[in-house]
């Protein structure tokens, strides 16, 4: 399989050249500094330093993604059928939403709080407050229901596997890679079958923020051929962590 994380390398190294010309624009058409050629520098510089770390991180992920497809530390690669990638995409698409809900909900209130208080104090000035949180509710909205629906609709157009190793998962064209940056493996759990969704193999993730410590739970389903194999991972990932529930 070809490396996709190999692209935006590439893409990275691209932007990389084309903010290093562009900091010796001004020189070249003999653009005096206080006349917008110093901006343009730092602005060039900052792309260039910002392009320069993406290079490095991805190239970085893209390197240990070859190991992953290529078998180094390779666990497991699994494959699901048609009907198995379909049905666990339709109950993704609705966990995410609903795990946003709340946020959206709450996002929602306090806009609603604020520009009703505005428009109350201030009835004409604070009527247009009100209308851009009114706007700033809607563009949420979308995108908490749009976004899952647009990578969803993509995933349906990719053959369905994963690919997890001893301290990465590929899955769905993201990468990820914990002990590096910050991000860490907490625990992984086996989640039973339901009525409407496969047993899900479970690696519960943490990663630092301005905000303090954020959790990221990543969901991988469980082919029906594999669940003995399901089974043994999750045994082996349970060693130095916490265990959960196990698969019926």
């Amino acid at each position: 399989m070809p490396n996709p994380l190999y692209r935006v390398v590439q893409g990275s190294g691209m932007v990389l050249l084309g903010a290093i010309a562009l900091m010796f624009l001004p020189a070249l058409i003999q653009l005096d500094g206080m006349d917008g050629g110093f901006a343009i520098i730092f602005g060039a510089l900052f792309l260039a330093i910002s392009a320069l770390v993406t290079l490095l991180i991805v190239w970085r992920n893209a390197v240990l993604l070859d190991r992953v497809i290529t078998g180094t530390n390779l666990l497991a690669h699994w494959t699901y059928e048609a009907i198995e990638w379909a049905q666990y995409l339709d109950t993704e698409r609705e966990e995410q939403i609903n795990e946003k809900l709340p946020l959206v909900f709450i996002i929602s209130a306090w806009a609603l709080l604020i520009g009703g208080a505005f428009w109350f104090f201030d009835p004409e000035a604070g009527f247009i407050v009100f209308v851009v949180m009114l706007a700033l509710i809607a563009l949420v909205t979308a995108l908490a229901y749009g976004l899952p629906w647009l990578r969803f609709k993509r995933d349906r157009l990719r053959p369905g596997e994963v690919w997890i190793a001893e301290s990465a998962v590929y899955f769905r064209g993201n990468f990820v890679h914990w002990g590096e940056l910050g991000l860490s493996l907490e625990q992984v759990s086996l989640r039973p079958a339901t009525s409407t969704a496969a047993p899900c193999l479970c690696f519960e993730l943490s990663y630092p923020s301005q905000a303090g410590e954020q959790g990221y739970m990543l969901r991988i389903p469980v082919p029906r051929r594999h669940r003995d194999e399901a089974y043994d991972l999750f045994e082996h990932f349970s060693q130095n962590t916490i265990q959960d529930s196990p698969l019926d």
